[in-house]
């Protein structure tokens, strides 16, 4: 059986945001295609790891913070 993970793109929308940044300024910062910002933050796909990772590093909050948030 497939469990099936959701993210809450909006907590990535607001983070984003609250910072004034479009994704593609988000995109040049991260190194984080606008594509791939763009389908998280419409809870299109899953982010990975390490994109979880950078953003952050990026946002400075902590892993807990942001798995709060999911």
């Amino acid at each position: 059986m497939k469990t099936k993970i959701k993210t809450n793109g909006r907590y990535f929308t607001r983070l984003r945001e609250k910072q004034n940044l479009t994704i593609k300024e988000l995109s040049l910062k991260t190194g984080i295609s606008e594509s791939t910002l763009s389908n998280i933050e419409n809870n299109k796909v899953i982010p990975q790891l390490r994109t979880l990772l950078k953003l952050v590093k990026f946002y400075n909050i902590t892993l807990k913070e942001l798995f709060e948030n999911f």
